[in-house]
């Protein structure tokens, strides 16, 4: 299980999108955060917790999450569209023109 457990008393921790969320989802992996900005469209495919306890029965619940389950599929699709290597790609071809 990936873990994401920042303070969100810093305002830069609030509206950050961390890089390593991309990389657990490129692996599949499930994923546990707390209550970011920046990453609430992708609910459906983490867990987010707001205090201690939901971060824990958000732990608890990704450990049982099957291996087979069609979220990873999903998580890997959105790690490959965030990759390092398809954002340069994105970044070339609007210099281009293309």
């Amino acid at each position: 299980v990936g873990f994401m457990p920042y303070d969100l008393k810093v305002d830069h921790n609030l509206h950050c999108i961390p890089l390593k969320l991309f990389e657990y989802f490129q692996l599949g992996m499930p994923l546990v955060s707390t209550d970011l900005v920046n990453i609430q469209y992708l609910k459906p495919l983490l867990s987010i917790g707001k205090n201690t306890e939901e971060l824990i029965a958000g732990i608890r619940e990704s450990l049982l999450e099957p291996a087979d389950s069609s979220l990873r599929d999903k998580r890997k699709a959105v790690g490959k569209k965030h990759s390092t290597s398809n954002q340069v790609n994105l970044i070339r071809d609007i210099l281009n023109g293309t």
